[in-house]
C-alpha cells in the first residue's frame, strides 16, 4: 500500500528525493540573509568597536600627557607658593628687627641727650673742683 503523500513510501519513508515545501524555502532562505546580515552586522560592530580602542587609547595618552603637564604646573605653584611664605616670613622678620632697632635708636638718642647733658654737668664740676683746689 502506498504512503498517502506522492513520493512516500509504505513505511513513511520519502522513496526518492523530494523538493521541501515553498513556505520551507521561503523561511531557509530568510535564514541564510538573517545568518549574512547579522555577519555584517557583527563585522561592523567589530570594526567600530576596534575603532573606538584605538581612539581611547589616543585620548588615554593626550589625557596621561595633559595630567604630566599638570603635575609639573602644580609643582612649580608649590615651590612658588613655598618661596612667597618663605618671603613673607623674611618680610615679617625684618619688620619686627626693623622696629626694635629703631627703638633702641629712639632709646640711644634719649641717653645721649641725656649724656649731653651730664657732660656739661661735670665739666662745671670739674672746672669749679679745679678751682676749688688751687
Amino acid at each position: 500500500m502506498d504512503h498517502p503523500v506522492k513520493g512516500w513510501g509504505t513505511w513513511g519513508v520519502p522513496s526518492g528525493p523530494l523538493d521541501p515545501p515553498p513556505a520551507a524555502a521561503v523561511c531557509l532562505s530568510q535564514s541564510v540573509s538573517v545568518c549574512s546580515c547579522s555577519s555584517v552586522y557583527l563585522s561592523i560592530c567589530v570594526r567600530r568597536l576596534s575603532q573606538a580602542q584605538i581612539e581611547l587609547e589616543a585620548v588615554m595618552n593626550n589625557l596621561k600627557e595633559k595630567q604630566a603637564m599638570l603635575a609639573s604646573v602644580e609643582e612649580k605653584i608649590a615651590a612658588l607658593q613655598k618661596s612667597f611664605e618663605d618671603s613673607v616670613n623674611e618680610k615679617e622678620r625684618l619688620e619686627a628687627n626693623m622696629a626694635l632697632t629703631q627703638a633702641r635708636l629712639k632709646r640711644a638718642g634719649k641717653l645721649t641727650a641725656a649724656l649731653a647733658d651730664e657732660k656739661t654737668r661735670w665739666e662745671e664740676s670739674v672746672a669749679v673742683s679745679s678751682k676749688a683746689q688751687y
